[in-house]
């Protein structure tokens, strides 16, 4: 996400009335052409509708990594999936936004599309994996069985009649 310029008159606002914004985009869903002119009488807010298209994107995208940051505590497979999320996000608003210009989500789309080859990769090296320790524990197993000491005939018949005595 790039930084905003420190000129954007929408930093120019208190905080509670970018929370007030907030709340008439995500809460209330009014668009930019609604909220607009509400902000300039309430707020006071000096700058145009594309200004507030700004402030709009900008602060959706850092609802959404909010959202990963709380769903990743940590967990390498956790924090890989909470980024594809982000990515998928990213490249379906993309595509909803501009469907004709394929340079601009094509990348997020082909990094999905990999990521999901590589998940694939690492499940099958973990199935792998586990067929090969399971294969060597059966080996084990039959090597101990094959070469058990195997009782004589005169020792079989000693210990038939030590428990046949009363």
């Amino acid at each position: 996400m790039k930084k905003s310029g420190s000129n954007a008159l929408w930093n120019k606002l208190s905080p509670e009335h970018r929370e007030l914004l907030d709340e008439w985009h995500f809460e209330q869903n009014l668009s930019c052409a609604e909220a607009w002119p509400r902000a300039q009488a309430e707020l006071g807010f000096q700058g145009s509708v594309s200004s507030l298209k700004r402030y709009y994107q900008r602060r959706s995208d850092e609802r959404v990594m909010e959202e990963v940051a709380e769903e990743a505590p940590g967990d390498v497979k956790v924090l890989r999936l909470a980024t594809m999320k982000l990515v998928a996000a990213q490249a379906f608003q993309q595509v909803r936004e501009t469907p004709d210009e394929v340079e601009k989500w094509g990348p997020a789309v082909k990094l999905m599309v990999e990521n999901d080859r590589n998940e694939t990769t690492r499940e099958g090296h973990r199935i792998r994996k586990e067929l090969r320790a399971e294969d060597q524990e059966i080996r084990r197993e039959a090597r101990e069985i094959m070469f058990e000491p195997k009782p004589d005939k005169a020792s079989a018949a000693a210990e038939a009649a030590v428990e046949k005595e009363p």
